[in-house]
């Protein structure tokens, strides 16, 4: 990756011994070097040169910034509120903010706030909602999950039948659900529980079908596949023709 950042630089001298000015396109070959190497500091330093020879930060440009910062978490959210400010926030960045976020629940009341405030905007797509859904279930902070669930049925409609590209959003989503529900439970109570079990009935009853077939599977295990007759002469015949070939 050093080597990435060392040709990116070199080209950039090369365009300045030549009189030429770098532009956005040439800065962001750099960040993209520095987001690799996961060099938030250089990447820092890239964004205020951009600055000070006025050279303006397009959406790529912020999505590569954020993915350098991605490692330094007061940094993220730095450029995040830059990113809000001046309308270059994306579903990707918010993804990252997810990703960076999901093992610690504190910080996931924070990636709850601030999906608050980025949904009314709306760059963020069904993944997004999918993915905070299932990250909130995982810090069991399961009425959380809900409000994302209901949002994003009323944000974002679609046919979970019809649109099977996303079904494995749904199940890890569904995955996280099952398990979130059984703790909240055994806390909380089987009124309370119930309550939820309700929201989420009429928020995602078809990511609730998928939760229960998990949990299925999982108690019972994956069906048997079916047994071929003893007199089925199916698989001697196949048997017999890859003989024939290998002889031949």
């Amino acid at each position: 990756m050093a080597g990435d950042a060392q040709s990116a630089h070199a080209a950039m001298d090369e365009l300045r011994s030549r009189g030429y000015a770098p532009d956005v396109v040439h800065y962001t070959v750099l960040l993209k070097a520095y987001a690799r190497g996961r060099d938030a500091a250089a990447a820092e330093y890239l964004r205020n040169e951009m600055d000070a020879n006025n050279v303006r930060m397009d959406r790529i440009a912020w999505l590569w910034l954020f993915r350098a910062f991605s490692f330094q978490y007061n940094m993220l959210w730095y450029a995040w509120d830059e990113m809000l400010s001046q309308d270059q926030a994306s579903a990707q960045a918010f993804s990252i903010i997810i990703n960076t976020s999901a093992m610690r629940a504190n910080l996931m009341r924070q990636v709850y706030i601030e999906w608050e405030r980025a949904r009314p905007m709306g760059f963020l797509d069904v993944r997004n909602y999918n993915q905070l859904a299932a990250a909130l279930a995982k810090r069991h902070m399961l009425p959380e999950a809900c409000d994302v669930l209901e949002a994003m049925h009323a944000d974002k409609p679609l046919d979970y039948a019809s649109d099977a590209s996303r079904a494995n959003v749904w199940t890890w989503t569904a995955r996280a659900l099952v398990s979130s529900l059984s703790s909240y439970r055994r806390q909380h109570g089987d009124d309370k529980a119930g309550r939820l079990l309700e929201r989420l009935e009429q928020a995602a009853p078809e990511i609730l079908t998928l939760a229960e077939d998990e949990e299925r599977i999982r108690r019972e295990g994956p069906p048997a596949p079916p047994r071929r007759r003893p007199d089925d002469p199916r698989g001697t015949r196949k048997r017999r023709a890859f003989i024939d070939v290998k002889l031949k």
